[in-house]
């Protein structure tokens, strides 16, 4: 059963068992005015493509959207993916992973290697206990996660705020800024669908190579690929 939540008037789409791509990022890298910006934008784009299906939100089953099983194909929920609030939602995000590509506006905590290895380590803790990890990479002020949720682990958001409170607290203690915000309390997250896993794949990946600080994503230390992904698709 789909589930759709709002939270800072922002729409988050779960299921108990579904395959995201998440983006999280450092407290004030992005100005408080640009959200704003983009929120009206936002909303005024659900305004104008106002249908049936987007005042229920819900989309007919498409039983070519459901998992093959391999890590290739993630599990997608079937009859998830074609909605207009998904596509309004995904381009709504897009955005914001946009801007924090751009890489205007610090702090850059994470480009500390202890900062980012405290991340990096706790990422990895819960694979195979919550999510089965695909792919991550660390940048100086946003983290790129994309994750399959296992069966019986607790919804996505339960999940980010059980890393970020952690992350959070450790990495302000390392930084002598013990009770401070580390993280905004916002994540990015969509579910990934049929088709989409390749391309979220290589542009976590490349997400480094784009910013020009490597030539080759394999050469940034803060990047993470499944080996399985790796051996088996030639990434």
């Amino acid at each position: 059963m789909e589930k759709q939540f709002y939270r800072r008037n922002l729409p988050h789409w779960q299921f108990p068992h579904a395959t995201y791509f998440v983006t999280y990022r450092l407290f004030g890298s992005i100005p408080q005015s640009v959200i704003e910006q983009l929120k009206a934008e936002y909303q005024a784009a659900l305004r104008r493509v106002s249908t049936p299906e987007l005042r229920s939100g819900a989309a007919a089953p498409d039983a070519s959207e459901q998992s093959s099983g391999v890590h290739t194909r993630p599990n997608i929920p079937p009859g998830h993916g074609s909605g207009v609030r998904y596509d309004e939602q995904k381009r709504y995000f897009a955005r914001f992973d946009a801007l924090l590509d751009q890489n205007l506006n610090g702090p850059y905590w994470l480009q500390e290697p202890e900062i980012a290895q405290i991340n990096w380590d706790a990422l990895l803790f819960y694979h195979k206990k919550l999510y089965r990890m695909y792919a991550f990479c660390i940048m100086s002020n946003h983290i790129h996660v994309l994750f399959e949720v296992l069966p019986g682990a607790p919804p996505l958001e339960d999940i980010m705020q059980r890393l970020k409170r952690y992350t959070g607290v450790q990495c302000n203690k390392v930084l002598g800024r013990t009770g401070n915000p580390f993280w905004e309390s916002e994540s990015y997250d969509h579910i990934v669908r049929k088709g989409e896993f390749g391309p979220i794949l290589n542009y976590i990946l490349n997400n480094p190579v784009k910013a020009k600080q490597v030539s080759a994503w394999q050469d940034w230390k803060w990047t993470y690929c499944n080996p399985e992904l790796r051996s088996g698709d030639g990434v």
